[in-house]
Protein backbone atom coordinates (compact mmCIF):
# COMPACT_ATOMS: atom_id res chain seq x y z
CA UNK A 1 0.00 0.00 0.00
CA UNK A 2 2.68 2.49 1.05
CA UNK A 3 3.51 5.20 3.58
CA UNK A 4 0.60 7.16 5.10
CA UNK A 5 0.21 10.05 7.56
CA UNK A 6 -1.28 9.39 10.99
CA UNK A 7 -2.67 11.63 13.75
CA UNK A 8 -3.96 11.32 17.33
CA UNK A 9 -7.30 10.00 16.03
CA UNK A 10 -5.64 7.02 14.40
CA UNK A 11 -5.95 6.09 10.74
CA UNK A 12 -5.95 2.42 11.84
CA UNK A 13 -7.76 2.55 15.22
CA UNK A 14 -6.71 -0.74 16.86
CA UNK A 15 -3.32 -1.04 18.58
CA UNK A 16 -2.03 -4.63 18.66
CA UNK A 17 -0.10 -5.55 21.80
CA UNK A 18 2.74 -7.62 20.40
CA UNK A 19 6.39 -7.99 21.32
CA UNK A 20 9.09 -6.55 19.12
CA UNK A 21 7.37 -5.49 15.91
CA UNK A 22 7.97 -7.32 12.62
CA UNK A 23 5.79 -7.22 9.53
CA UNK A 24 4.80 -10.83 10.08
CA UNK A 25 3.82 -10.65 13.76
CA UNK A 26 1.82 -7.44 13.14
CA UNK A 27 0.05 -9.01 10.17
CA UNK A 28 -0.73 -12.15 12.17
CA UNK A 29 -2.21 -10.17 15.07
CA UNK A 30 -4.44 -8.08 12.80
CA UNK A 31 -5.41 -11.04 10.61
CA UNK A 32 -6.38 -13.03 13.70
CA UNK A 33 -9.04 -10.43 14.51
CA UNK A 34 -10.29 -10.27 10.93
CA UNK A 35 -8.93 -6.84 9.98
CA UNK A 36 -8.19 -6.08 6.33
CA UNK A 37 -5.14 -3.85 6.93
CA UNK A 38 -2.21 -3.49 9.28
CA UNK A 39 0.20 -0.64 9.72
CA UNK A 40 3.58 -0.43 11.38
CA UNK A 41 4.77 2.86 12.81
CA UNK A 42 7.90 4.36 14.35
CA UNK A 43 9.71 0.97 14.44
CA UNK A 44 7.68 -0.39 17.38
CA UNK A 45 3.91 0.08 16.91
CA UNK A 46 1.38 -2.17 15.16
CA UNK A 47 -2.08 -0.90 14.22
CA UNK A 48 -5.05 -2.69 12.62
CA UNK A 49 -8.21 -1.59 10.80
CA UNK A 50 -10.56 -2.12 7.89
CA UNK A 51 -10.02 1.26 6.21
CA UNK A 52 -7.07 3.63 5.87
CA UNK A 53 -5.95 6.89 4.21
CA UNK A 54 -7.77 9.45 6.40
CA UNK A 55 -4.73 11.74 6.31
CA UNK A 56 -3.17 11.05 2.92
CA UNK A 57 -0.33 9.11 1.35
CA UNK A 58 3.23 10.46 1.43
CA UNK A 59 6.36 9.53 -0.49
CA UNK A 60 7.49 6.05 0.59
CA UNK A 61 11.01 7.33 1.34
CA UNK A 62 9.58 9.17 4.39
CA UNK A 63 8.92 5.82 6.12
CA UNK A 64 12.51 4.89 7.02
CA UNK A 65 12.64 3.40 10.53
CA UNK A 66 13.73 -0.23 10.85
CA UNK A 67 11.44 -2.65 12.71
CA UNK A 68 12.69 -3.40 16.22
CA UNK A 69 12.03 -7.11 15.74
CA UNK A 70 13.66 -7.37 12.30
CA UNK A 71 16.11 -4.68 11.21
CA UNK A 72 15.83 -5.84 7.58
CA UNK A 73 12.22 -4.57 7.51
CA UNK A 74 10.89 -0.98 7.42
CA UNK A 75 8.30 -0.03 10.05
CA UNK A 76 7.09 3.47 9.26
CA UNK A 77 8.36 6.56 11.07
CA UNK A 78 7.12 9.13 13.58
CA UNK A 79 3.38 9.62 12.79
CA UNK A 80 3.81 7.64 9.56
CA UNK A 81 2.41 4.13 8.92
CA UNK A 82 3.64 1.60 6.40
CA UNK A 83 0.28 -0.01 5.56
CA UNK A 84 -0.23 -3.52 4.18
CA UNK A 85 -3.07 -5.96 3.57
CA UNK A 86 -3.44 -8.75 6.14
CA UNK A 87 -4.67 -11.31 3.64
CA UNK A 88 -8.33 -11.14 4.67
CA UNK A 89 -10.09 -11.00 1.33
CA UNK A 90 -7.48 -12.48 -0.96
CA UNK A 91 -3.84 -11.64 -0.19
CA UNK A 92 -1.57 -14.65 0.39
CA UNK A 93 0.33 -15.13 3.65
CA UNK A 94 3.43 -16.17 1.70
CA UNK A 95 4.16 -12.47 1.04
CA UNK A 96 5.57 -12.27 4.58
CA UNK A 97 8.53 -14.10 6.04
CA UNK A 98 8.11 -16.56 8.87
CA UNK A 99 8.79 -15.08 12.29
CA UNK A 100 11.64 -16.68 14.22
CA UNK A 101 11.72 -17.19 17.98
CA UNK A 102 14.36 -14.45 18.25
CA UNK A 103 11.81 -11.95 16.90
CA UNK A 104 9.44 -12.54 19.84
CA UNK A 105 9.60 -10.51 23.05
CA UNK A 106 7.55 -9.86 26.18
CA UNK A 107 8.05 -6.10 25.76
CA UNK A 108 4.77 -4.22 25.31
CA UNK A 109 4.07 -0.86 23.73
CA UNK A 110 2.38 2.00 25.57
CA UNK A 111 -1.00 2.76 23.97
CA UNK A 112 -2.31 6.23 23.28
CA UNK A 113 -5.73 7.44 24.43
CA UNK A 114 -7.37 7.11 20.99
CA UNK A 115 -6.67 3.41 20.33
CA UNK A 116 -8.55 0.27 21.20
CA UNK A 117 -6.07 -2.38 22.31
CA UNK A 118 -6.01 -5.92 20.95
CA UNK A 119 -3.79 -8.62 22.39
CA UNK A 120 -1.68 -9.88 19.50
CA UNK A 121 0.20 -12.48 21.55
CA UNK A 122 -0.11 -15.63 19.44
CA UNK A 123 0.80 -17.89 22.39
CA UNK A 124 -2.48 -17.14 24.26
CA UNK A 125 -6.10 -16.56 23.35
CA UNK A 126 -6.30 -12.89 22.39
CA UNK A 127 -8.67 -10.35 23.87
CA UNK A 128 -9.88 -6.90 22.89
CA UNK A 129 -9.86 -4.14 25.48
CA UNK A 130 -10.80 -0.48 25.30
CA UNK A 131 -7.90 1.72 26.38
CA UNK A 132 -9.26 3.89 29.21
CA UNK A 133 -6.19 4.44 31.37
CA UNK A 134 -4.77 7.53 29.63
CA UNK A 135 -1.83 5.72 28.11
CA UNK A 136 -0.47 3.89 31.15
CA UNK A 137 1.24 0.58 30.43
CA UNK A 138 -1.08 -2.30 31.28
Amino acid sequence: MGCYNDKVVRDLPFLAKIGLVTLNNCRQACWRYGFKYFGVQNSNLCYCGDTYNKYGKVDDVRCQKRCLGNKAQICGDLWLNNIYETGIGGNDESDYTRETESEKSEEQTVPDEESTIIDGNTDNEPSIDKDTDSGADT
